[in-house]
């Protein structure tokens, strides 16, 4: 995976303590969700703190980047579905995401840039090409299908969906079932 550009950022100005695991017990009377719940509210207040210091879009990008780790640190990538006790916490940090998009005058040619190479999805492996083709991995598989950015519209076989988040580690838009992808 590439490194992320903005974990030196994270590591700096976002404070939010993102837990490595879902645990096991939380100590409490709180459902386990709830944990991930308790977890997205201290990343709201964190931006709505930096909103204030930095750059919207800037705060923005932190603020997603740590909502997107949260949602992995929480997801059972393996079977492509969320545990089930994080169900309910899982659809309020979605409803959450979604209301943050990027920028419409994002730079294309930068998230097309992003988006070539190696990409899991909480099903399947896929890789995208330069040539605006993608294939389920391995590389000599079939093309899948075709794809493009436009601004912070990302098209898959000319169905738009809304990018959230496209960096060097995540794309983060609602698109079907999946709206997370790792690198």
């Amino acid at each position: 995976m590439k490194t992320l550009l903005l974990a030196a950022l994270l590591s700096v100005v976002f404070t939010v303590p993102l837990l490595a695991d879902p645990p096991a017990t939380t100590g409490t009377s709180k459902p386990q969700y709830q944990v991930l719940l308790d977890a997205a509210k201290d990343a709201r207040a964190q931006f709505d703190k930096n909103i204030g210091k930095m750059e919207s879009e800037k705060a923005r990008l932190i603020y997603v980047t740590a909502l997107t780790d949260i949602a992995y640190r929480y997801m059972d990538i393996g079977n492509g579905r969320v545990l089930q006790e994080f169900q309910d916490g899982m659809e309020a940090l979605n409803k959450e995401i979604v209301k943050h998009p990027a920028p419409k005058d994002s730079n294309s040619k930068a998230f097309t840039k992003l988006r070539i190479g190696k990409w899991q999805s909480p099903r399947h492996n896929y890789i995208f090409l330069s040539d605006g083709t993608l294939r389920m991995a391995p590389e000599s598989g079939a093309t899948n299908g075709h794809w493009h950015i436009n601004g912070n519209q990302y098209f898959e076989d000319e169905r738009p969906y809304t990018i959230i988040l496209l960096d060097n580690k995540y794309l983060c838009s609602p698109m079907m079932k999946d709206m997370y992808f790792m690198k």
